[in-house]
């Protein structure tokens, strides 16, 4: 029985560090809404000034710079906001999310980054309490009130983000950034060296169908 069970825990983890079924399911929810590769007219026919920014995790390291301190799907997500901030004229940037047990919030770090990044600290709202994406809808819904927002996470995180801001009555734009299943591989030295990489990616699709499962039982 000890053999049979060392044999099929190591079946399952060269399964899932193949993508099955994980990479179909996660393609399809990074789908779900198209990436705004443009913004000419953005404005004028959207009526968007507002660019949320969800927060995400942080690495130790106050030796470190800006760049480095959030987890590379935080640093994804500063950096598509930042760009459409330049790409929208007159738009402002609202960026959320707490310390964790760090010295300093997501909010405050990539506020740091983006007004080094040439952002007008004034067209900033630093929003450092939020610690859940419901919290993070319910502080930009106080913010930006009915006008329309443009949400940025990251595009697995989307759906489910775009669930919880619409039932806080948000007006909200998808602009979804650190794409991960759309990323081409051109050798087999590309593919199997994402074994590790798909099996956390596995763990991230489990929790975002949990996620939306919660929501459709009411708990989100």
């Amino acid at each position: 029985m000890g053999r049979r069970l060392l044999f099929a825990g190591a079946a399952a983890i060269v399964v899932v560090a193949c993508g099955i079924p994980f990479q179909p399911i996660g393609r399809g929810l990074e789908a779900r809404y198209p990436a705004i590769l443009s913004t000419e007219g953005f404005a004028d026919s959207t009526g968007v000034t507002w660019i949320a920014v969800l927060g995400s995790g942080l690495r130790s390291g106050e030796h470190l710079p800006p760049s480095s301190i959030p987890v590379s799907s935080g640093l994804y997500r500063i950096a598509e906001g930042v760009r459409l901030y330049h790409q929208i004229p007159g738009s402002r940037l609202i960026l959320s999310g707490y310390a964790y047990d760090r010295a300093r919030s997501y909010a405050e770090i990539s506020t740091q980054l983006a007004v080094q990044l040439g952002v007008a600290p004034s067209r900033i709202d630093v929003e450092p309490g939020p610690r859940t994406t419901s919290e993070e809808a319910a502080r930009a819904r106080a913010l930006a009130g009915d006008d329309p927002i443009l949400l940025v996470t990251s595009a697995l995180h989307m759906p489910r983000a775009v669930l919880l801001f619409e039932a806080e009555g948000v007006n909200v734009t998808p602009a979804p950034t650190d794409h991960r299943t759309f990323v081409e591989r051109g050798s087999l030295t590309e593919w199997l060296g994402g074994f590790p990489e798909r099996v956390t990616y596995a763990d991230d699709v489990m929790h975002e169908l949990l996620g939306l499962l919660a929501i459709r039982l009411g708990r989100g």
